[in-house]
């Protein structure tokens, strides 16, 4: 049989009229029919719309549609769909906890007029406390029983020369009573058209009395008509302040930070960027904490002349040397000694540098220069005919107790470099970030590139030094291009409607995906808390409402659904007409700054 849950939603149902049949609905579970075309289905932000104020009077909502794309959004709104419809078992809603038929009439909205404030709040009391928000958006509709009593409508003196309060409009008509509150001026503050013939009438008596005074009346009357013409004609001013609808959502998408190009491309994703390095050297010296038992053979290098023959003589590796105070050194590898020169008739000597090592540990080979023989050429002509010559002292000799360099002061030397010097280049390379550039965190890629010591461990030394080269680098994006990139995905998206503008209220987070310095570009996603703004067109406001009353001006504002509420604000305290001159008046468009959770 056929359900009487079910509403229809077509092209010609705007989102209110679809809002107030789900409200009124007498089922707390509705089925919502909607066609391919129908206005609702347009974009996401009206699903939540609808789902938020559903929620907020209990209500469950299920879409049917057989259309992926509907089906899609409504299900990234939070809503339930369904392909078609099914028969259900029909569900008493007569005495469901929270549901009062009747409170919720067609077109009903909530219209709070000009009041002193702390009328406001008792106004407020009236309504009930603690009443349910809608969630940063505020109600559409709002409930009000037929029982309440209608607000106190005795008249408040407003000070002359004072701002009246504001006056709240969320889209209820004036003429529903107990609903809004006009303040009403004495009596005489009002001015009337009857004051002109009084004012006449004097002058004639004055006149007729004492022509004498004829002339003061007259100046005084004058005075009057200037004070009223200022009064009435040039004083009056109004403010106007709208607060458009507004709705959060998120924004995902991905760039690539590329440092090969300078236009950015927001269609292919891509922004140009700038890779910003810091590189520093410096030498560290460290001490040496070891201590070991060490037998150490000095060294050194022998000059060796061949004064022999023009012929070259070959020494093998551990060839002898005893110099003159009979300390025996050994040479480290195979050398050649070139052969002599013949000059003259006479031998000129060659020579080669060879290195050598003392044949035994200990500080007793620490010499100083000295001449040296081969022992290995005694009792030959070549004994006395090469020799060698130590042209510096030899060192390094040693054995006992030594300090040593240890494999945890390298560690320790190692990151005391990374610890301190490495930091010290990414601050410095923060520093040198341009103001008009922003810098992708996740991108930052710093390290030790040359760290080279001067004792392995084990070697005896006191202290050891190190020469460090560190480097820091990271991607620079301009920030106006992620503003840029967040309008055009906004403009060329179809999940948002056409009726809603980006404000700038939001909150942008970025996380890297993957950064090449090499071919220089940086991917990274872009997650965005987006506060959007129902459009609202001031400048047609404003032509609309000029001149009219306030009465006219409370309808006018009402009865627009991208507003969620207005302000008025006269002066002096006794106008109640908007100027006719648009100079006169003053029209903001103002909206929360801050984003919710």
């Amino acid at each position: 049989m056929a359900q009487k849950n079910i509403i229809k939603a077509d092209s010609r149902d705007e989102l209110t009229s679809i809002i107030d049949k789900v409200l009124t609905h007498e089922a707390d579970s509705v089925l919502l029919e909607v066609s391919d075309n129908a206005y609702i289905a347009q974009n996401i932000l009206n699903f939540r719309l609808l789902k938020r104020e559903a929620e907020t009077a209990g209500k469950k909502i299920t879409v049917i549609s057989e259309n992926p794309r509907i089906q899609a959004l409504a299900a990234r709104a939070g809503l339930r769909i369904q392909d078609r419809i099914r028969e259900f078992q029909s569900v008493n809603t007569d005495n469901k906890q929270g549901h009062r038929p009747g409170l919720i009439s067609e077109n009903s909205r909530e219209v709070i007029d000009i009041m002193h404030p702390d009328k406001a709040r008792s106004l407020k009391d009236e309504d009930g406390k603690n009443a349910p928000s809608s969630g940063g958006l505020k109600k559409l509709f709002k409930k009000d029983s037929a029982k309440k009593e209608p607000p106190n409508l005795e008249p408040e003196f407003v000070p002359f020369g004072k701002y009246e309060p504001m006056n709240d409009i969320a889209g209820q008509p004036a003429e529903k009573p107990g609903l809004f509150k006009r303040i009403s001026l004495p009596a005489f503050t009002k001015p009337r058209l009857g004051i002109i013939g009084s004012v006449a009438g004097i002058f004639r008596r004055s006149v007729t009395a004492s022509p004498a005074k004829s002339a003061a009346v007259a100046v005084a009357l004058l005075g009057l008509a200037g004070v009223l013409f200022l009064a009435l004609g040039v004083l009056p001013k109004a403010t106007v302040i709208l607060y458009p609808k507004t709705l959060q959502d998120s924004m995902n998408f991905s760039l690539v930070a590329d440092s090969n190009v300078s236009t950015e491309d927001y269609a292919k994703g891509i922004v140009p960027a700038q890779i910003l390095e810091e590189r520093q050297e410096n030498n560290f010296t460290f001490e040496a904490t070891g201590t070991a038992q060490l037998e150490e053979r000095a060294a050194g290098h022998i000059r060796v002349y061949n004064e022999y023959s023009s012929l070259p003589q070959t020494l093998v590796e551990s060839t002898r040397f005893l110099s003159a105070n009979g300390k025996l050194f050994r040479t480290t590898q195979t050398v050649v000694i070139p052969g002599a020169e013949i000059e003259g008739g006479q031998i000129v000597a060659s020579s080669i540098i060879v290195p050598v090592v003392a044949d035994e540990a200990g500080a007793d080979y620490n010499i100083s220069p000295t001449t040296f023989s081969i022992p290995g050429f005694s009792g030959t002509d070549k004994y006395t005919k090469f020799y060698g010559k130590n042209e510096q002292g030899f060192e390094g000799g040693f054995k006992g107790k030594a300090i040593v360099v240890t494999a945890e002061d390298i560690n320790k030397a190692e990151e005391k470099i990374e610890s301190e010097f490495l930091a010290g280049a990414e601050t410095a390379l923060r520093e040198k970030i341009p103001e008009n550039l922003m810098i992708l965190e996740d991108s930052l890629e710093s390290g030790i590139e040359t760290l080279e010591f001067s004792n392995a461990a084990g070697e005896p030394t006191e202290t050891f030094t190190a020469r460090a080269v560190v480097f820091a680098r990271i991607f620079l994006i301009r920030e106006g291009d992620i503003s840029e990139s967040i309008g055009y995905n906004f403009i060329n998206s179809t999940q948002y409607g056409k009726e809603f503008e980006l404000s700038d209220t939001r909150k942008v987070e970025y996380s890297v995906k993957e950064v090449d310095y090499k071919t220089g570009y940086a991917e990274f996603a872009v997650s965005v808390q987006q506060l959007f703004v129902r459009k609202v067109d001031a400048s047609l406001i404003l032509s609309d409402i000029k001149g009219r009353d306030e009465v006219e001006v409370r309808k006018i504002l009402s009865n627009m659904e991208e507003l969620e509420k207005a302000q008025l604000r006269f002066w002096p305290f006794w106008v109640s007409k908007i100027p006719a001159d648009e100079g006169d008046i003053t029209v903001e468009v103002q909206y929360s700054k801050e984003l919710s959770g």
